[in-house]
């Protein structure tokens, strides 16, 4: 019944991208924010329908001149290092391939952000060096990758004594400096980050896993007491906040990384902790525990219908299918707005707005019911450091 109710919102969401996305949102070319996260969608939907392959080959071309055209952003949310990365990720999963402008040296224009972003210490995934980074690894360009590990030790503060790894970061707008263990946009992004490196068989395998392990060792440092309905605070243990359930910030993502480091390493202690964290998780479904209000991937209930699906895939274990379901519901039950986007929006800063984006929006809770209707094996959560 509920796939049935699923199938039914993804075939408005369908039909809202298709037939109106084209310049409504306007504001971004990206991955997370912007055109190529709406494409991404629409690719996953021919595996329901071929008929959208012309569809499909329309906007990957529009969109494709676009990014060409106007795009001043090289970062991996909103710029060029993400859509590149996922018209590799078309070509490798044989979804489709899209030419583009040989006469343009991306490469050169990523390597020169790139530098100038590690020179400011400025490692965030999603706006920062190691966006540009997971490009350049994805080509597997080992030299430009050697260069992120080299700034990776040498930006780190090293606590030898503890086997501490850890990077300072912008916590906020007003540009305060701390550790942030979040996924999204701090250490535990960091962890992932690694842990493909040494997936990949990485000839800096000492490195790695040097940084890897001091890496958790910070962040187990700073797990909250039995007080905290939560594992680990929002940022860091200096604000003594429980976190929210979201993909962004909290338990889920630090459970995340640590599953991504035992897989890596083949390490059944890591592997096991981070099983232990997530299934604890799955009891926290009350707002108080939970704080999700829209149904969004960043910070709403299909971000974490996407991830215990993910620990469902990893280990078979029935709790984490039995979470995912839940939240399933409550993505479909938060479809509530009579002048929203498939009854959609999304909870930006207090204000309520639509929106189209595969981070916050329509395009990402389709591409999480898409998933779940096709019982795949969700590949494509790979952008979001789900899966190495």
């Amino acid at each position: 019944m509920i796939k049935k109710k699923a199938h039914l919102k993804l075939e408005e969401i369908r039909e809202i991208i298709r037939l109106d996305y084209e310049g409504k949102l306007g504001q971004s070319v990206g991955l997370y924010d912007g055109d190529f996260g709406a494409l991404l969608f629409l690719c996953k939907l021919i595996e329901l329908d071929d008929k959208l392959i012309p569809v499909v080959e329309y906007f990957s071309q529009k969109f494709t001149q676009k990014l060409l055209s106007t795009s001043n952003s090289l970062t991996f949310c909103s710029g060029l290092s993400g859509c590149l990365y996922i018209l590799e990720y078309f070509q490798r999963q044989d979804i489709m391939e899209v030419e583009i402008d040989q006469s343009i040296n991306f490469d050169k224009i990523l390597l020169k952000k790139l530098e100038v972003e590690m020179a400011n210490n400025h490692y965030d995934i999603l706006h920062g060096a190691l966006g540009i980074g997971l490009y350049f690894l994805n080509k597997g360009d080992s030299k430009i990758v050697n260069k992120i590990i080299d700034y990776l030790l040498e930006s780190a503060e090293v606590d030898k004594n503890k086997n501490i790894y850890k990077w300072k970061s912008k916590l906020n707008r007003e540009g305060e400096i701390g550790f942030n263990i979040s996924l999204s946009h701090g250490i535990a992004g960091i962890v992932v980050f690694l842990s493909k490196l040494i997936k990949e068989k990485s000839n800096r395998e000492s490195d790695l896993k040097k940084m890897l392990l001091g890496a958790i060792n910070y962040i187990d440092s700073q797990r909250l007491d039995d007080n905290y309905y939560s594992f680990f605070p929002y940022q860091s243990k200096q604000n003594q906040s429980e976190s929210r359930l979201a993909w962004c910030y909290g338990d889920l993502g630090v459970g995340i990384c640590y599953w991504t480091a035992g897989c890596a390493l083949n390490d059944v202690e890591l592997k096991s902790k981070a099983i232990d964290i997530l299934l604890a998780s799955t009891k926290r479904t009350s707002f108080e525990q939970t704080q999700i209000e829209d149904a969004g991937i960043c910070h709403g209930s299909a971000g974490v219908c996407l991830i215990f699906r993910r620990m469902y895939i990893e280990t078979n274990i029935s709790e984490f299918q039995e979470a995912s379901l839940y939240w399933l519901e409550r993505t479909l039950d938060f479809a509530e707005f009579d002048d929203g986007l498939a009854g959609y929006k999304t909870n930006m800063g207090g204000i309520w707005q639509k929106d189209y984006s595969l981070l916050t929006g329509i395009s990402g809770i389709g591409l999480v019911l898409a998933s779940v209707i096709l019982d795949d094996d969700q590949k494509w959560d790979e952008i979001l450091l789900l899966s190495i």
